[in-house]
């Protein structure tokens, strides 16, 4: 299947009928974007939900001018703000590509009617909601209940492109910390490596 890799990260691993497959082959987009290409502005209502065939990308909000960086997403990944997407609301975050990406993407319409002609993708994709939430709620847990040092050291161990991808100014602000606290803190990770 042409799409197969957005399908499973959308809806899972799981045996679908080649017609549902076929249908999912028929609504796909694919676009590359340029580097700091917007997806979707604080305001607007998010009609897409993306999947990165290459690339890396960010949501922020900005505060007093300067970006705060909520989420980053990579090759494989869906990116959905899940708030503004179900409920076609305003969304509160930007989505940001960090350098030049290829997208595959599809209508909130599409994927509607996909859901409405197929009920059975229905409990696959709710499972992937579940799983951002759990993303989101451990970040929130996460910023909160660790010092930043173990923040630095999961970026590291779990999502080194944040380091590898992201200015530094955006990494300390995901973090919490400012400028001078990360360089402190890279310092000493390194020191006990």
């Amino acid at each position: 299947m042409e799409n197969q890799p957005f399908f499973d990260a959308l809806l899972g691993i799981h045996f679908f009928t080649e017609e549902v497959k076929n249908s999912f082959n028929n609504i796909v987009k694919k676009k590359t974007f340029p580097t700091h290409h917007i997806l979707l502005r604080t305001g607007e209502v998010c009609k897409k939900i993306w999947f990165i065939e290459d690339g890396f990308a960010m949501s922020h909000i900005v505060k007093v001018g300067k970006k705060i960086p909520v989420l980053f997403w990579e090759k494989n990944d869906i990116v959905i703000p899940v708030r503004s997407f179900l409920k076609q609301l305003p969304s509160e975050l930007n989505i940001e590509l960090l350098e030049k990406s290829s997208l595959s993407f599809i209508s909130y319409d599409d994927f509607n009617n996909l859901m409405q002609k197929y009920p059975e993708t229905i409990k696959y994709f709710q499972n992937k909601i579940e799983g951002l939430n759990y993303v989101l709620e451990k970040r929130v847990v996460d910023l909160i209940s660790t010092s930043v040092e173990q923040r630095y050291q999961l970026i590291l161990t779990n999502s080194p492109n944040i380091i590898l991808k992201t200015p530094v100014e955006l990494v300390a602000s995901y973090l919490g910390v400012s400028r001078k606290t990360l360089n402190r803190v890279r310092t000493a990770v390194l020191r006990k490596h």
